[in-house]
């Protein structure tokens, strides 16, 4: 994590150097599909207690309309220590609606809002949602920024809160509530 994060700040400054840059400054700019990837590093509280924080992989895939509005899908799983020799898994696939704000050649501040399908596998139990309302079982909300390094590579620096709810009585019966936080570092590439 911390090679990722100096290459970040080496990344920022060597594009805020370059006046050649091209970023998201104007938002009549064609539309764009990107797709990238990103590292989370998660917390997760609420009803479901003793998971630890963790750290995983994901992945996006987006539609984006003149660099300011964006449909987003993404997948992610994250690892958690559970006890010697046992790990928790957090995963999820989500849909997000995303609003960026350009403010200057190289920086896009965002926020965005989202449904998603979540799964806890502790080693005892097996969390998710029911299987009415196609297995959504909670929303998520976050911001962030969009650094572009060109008009085809941004960084992205973001955080996200997620509230979810699992089944734990039989027929569904019974939830959980919990409430997972996550911060992330991802690499993306713009396609005109």
């Amino acid at each position: 994590m911390k090679k990722i994060f100096l290459l970040t700040i080496t990344a920022i400054i060597l594009s805020a150097s370059q006046s050649m840059a091209k970023g998201p400054s104007n938002p009549s700019e064609p539309d764009s599909v990107y797709v990238g990837v990103f590292f989370p590093r998660t917390t997760i509280e609420g009803d479901i207690k003793g998971v630890d924080y963790g750290e995983g992989v994901g992945g996006r895939l987006g539609f984006s309309t003149g660099n300011v509005v964006a449909s987003e899908f993404s997948a992610f799983k994250s690892r958690h220590d559970a006890g010697p020799g046992e790990r928790d898994t957090f995963s999820g696939i989500t849909l997000d609606i995303k609003i960026s704000l350009p403010m200057f050649p190289v920086v896009a501040p965002y926020g965005f809002l989202g449904l998603g399908r979540y799964a806890l596998v502790t080693p005892h139990t097996v969390y998710r949602g029911n299987t009415a309302g196609y297995g959504i079982n909670g929303y998520q909300r976050g911001f962030g920024l969009d650094l572009f390094l060109s008009q085809m590579i941004s960084l992205n620096l973001g955080y996200t809160e997620r509230r979810m709810r699992f089944d734990t009585g039989p027929a569904g019966k019974d939830t959980s509530r919990s409430t997972a936080a996550s911060y992330d570092m991802g690499l993306a590439f713009h396609f005109y």
